[in-house]
């Protein structure tokens, strides 16, 4: 669920804010090409302003690449003359006589446009720089709502009970904070090593404002995960089952039978349960109460089947048949 709020984030910023908020615009390629075409072509390339003048004109107004068909037939478009412009690039500016593969101004056009393209890309990457930035500061406060997140695993509700006390975890928390604010607010370490721009405060508290979703987001996903009954819910390593128990690899909703821990236990310890006596052989001395009992297989340290419901005619076949992983029958005694 975390995951894929994150991705949520994630689409949010880089598509949706560059096309709601005018700071994070990105230039389309038609623009960038008509309001650079020039300068790429004089600066860059070293041509004449006639020739650039010309150039740029084909380039933005011919519809090679870009120009629609009101431009195409307008005196912006050098290669109209009052009639049809051919559609095919080479005959259109070399002329419908040429022969070979190449013309002057057909050669200049592909130069400037080849050049066109590398700095588009070069100002596509400045341009997403503050966007990115924003993303990477919302994405480690997201980190840092999750580990608070993460002190209960178990869907309980009391993520912040005794956070103050852990004076470890509170250092780590702002170590991160410190860390984080450095590396987006100092000059040279930013731009230079992390690819990142310094950002307002207004994008600070959006930032935050992003991360602390996770914390809502957390408590709905424990909500449902406690309340919906007879949905099987996966979350991480833990499974929400019909019977509301939790499997979390130590425990079963966090008691065993007896309502007992059974965390970093063995059940071939000699540990004695109400109306359950295991012995270090596997082997079950038959006290069951209530028609219920646990069968432990040696060998597999906490490894029970429970849960059975054991009448009089399976009690004999459990305690006449070979456990599992055991070398022959163990008899139990009533």
């Amino acid at each position: 669920v975390q995951g894929c709020y994150q991705l949520f984030i994630l689409f949010f910023i880089l598509y949706a804010i560059p096309n709601i908020i005018p700071r994070y615009n990105l230039t389309d390629k038609p623009t960038y090409y008509l309001d650079n075409c020039y300068d790429v072509s004089v600066n860059t390339v070293g041509y004449s302003a006639s020739n650039s003048t010309y150039v740029c004109g084909i380039i933005n107004y011919c519809g090679f690449p870009y120009g629609d068909r009101f431009s195409q037939s307008s005196s912006s478009c050098p290669l109209y003359n009052g009639s049809f412009i051919n559609p095919n690039e080479f005959y259109a500016i070399c002329g419908a006589n040429a022969t070979g593969n190449d013309c002057d101004f057909y050669a200049m056009v592909r130069e400037v446009i080849k050049k066109l393209k590398s700095a588009y890309t070069d100002n596509r990457s400045d341009e997403y720089v503050r966007p990115l930035s924003l993303l990477f500061n919302a994405f480690i406060w997201c980190q840092i709502i999750n580990e608070i997140n993460a002190r209960r695993i178990a869907d309980e509700y009391t993520v912040y009970e005794n956070m103050h006390r852990n004076h470890i975890f509170i250092g780590v928390i702002l170590v991160t904070v410190a860390l984080q604010a450095v590396i987006i607010n100092v000059p040279g370490l930013n731009s230079k090593i992390f690819k990142v721009q310094k950002l307002d405060y207004k994008e600070w508290l959006a930032s935050i404002a992003l991360g602390m979703g996770s914390a809502p987001l957390s408590f709905l996903t424990r909500y449902l995960s406690r309340n919906l009954g007879g949905v099987v819910c996966l979350r991480g390593t833990r499974v929400q089952v019909h019977s509301n128990r939790t499997v979390s690899g130590r425990t079963m909703s966090g008691r065993s039978l007896s309502g007992r821990s059974l965390s970093g236990r063995s059940a071939a310890s000699s540990e004695k349960l109400p109306g359950k006596n295991v012995s270090p052989s596997g082997s079950i001395n038959r006290q069951i109460s209530g028609g219920g009992g646990v069968a432990v297989a040696p060998g597999y340290p906490g490894m029970s089947v429970s849960n059975a419901v054991l009448g009089p005619a399976n009690l004999n076949s459990i305690s006449n048949a070979p456990l599992l992983g055991g070398k022959g029958g163990g008899k139990g005694s009533s």
